[in-house]
């Protein structure tokens, strides 16, 4: 997953107008005196704007390529963080074997290896909606409230980058509503 998203990556020559939309909200974050973004969901271009000082820290250029770079790399780095939660997730629901081959067909698709090293935010949505989910499981498993509270945070934090991790909170309402 790495690897081939580390060649998307590099070979891309365009990105997608979404992954232009974030990636000028990112930069709106970093100007003082520019316009503020509007977006409702800042979530995903504060993970680039952080990383984007990160690298220009480390001595890279502040242009635009660097920008773009930046994003996509949030996005694969997303992707691989995600696709270790899922690995987990699925684990616990289907048995090691069927998860291993779910996880491979989730590599080994094209629109997913695309998203993993355009700049969008798909991919970290997804591994805040995993993190949640693995945590919601967790409290499932051990009967612990402050499992469920952690998936609460991180579905919340997710909602930052995309409105659809609120589902961590809704399955975790309704699994404690049907155990109550």
């Amino acid at each position: 997953a790495v690897a081939l998203g580390l060649y998307l990556v590099l070979t891309s020559v365009l990105i997608a107008d979404d992954g232009v939309y974030y990636i000028k909200q990112a930069q709106r974050l970093e100007d003082p005196g520019g316009k503020t973004p509007v977006a409702n969901f800042l979530g995903y271009p504060w993970l680039v704007t952080w990383s984007w000082r990160l690298v220009t820290a480390l001595g890279a250029d502040p242009g635009g390529p660097t920008w773009i770079y930046t994003a996509q790399t949030v996005t694969l780095l997303c992707r691989v963080l995600a696709v270790l939660v899922f690995y987990r997730l699925g684990r616990i629901l289907v048995g090691s074997r069927d998860c291993l081959v779910g996880m491979l067909v989730l590599v080994a698709l094209p629109e997913p290896a695309h998203w993993g090293s355009d700049a969008l935010r798909d991919w970290p949505s997804a591994l805040f909606i995993g993190i949640g989910l693995l945590a919601m499981m967790r409290g499932i498993l051990t009967e612990r409230m402050r499992w469920f509270a952690a998936a609460g945070v991180l579905s919340g934090l997710g909602c930052a980058v995309h409105l659809v991790a609120a589902q961590g909170v809704l399955l975790g309402t309704c699994w404690l509503g049907w155990r109550g």
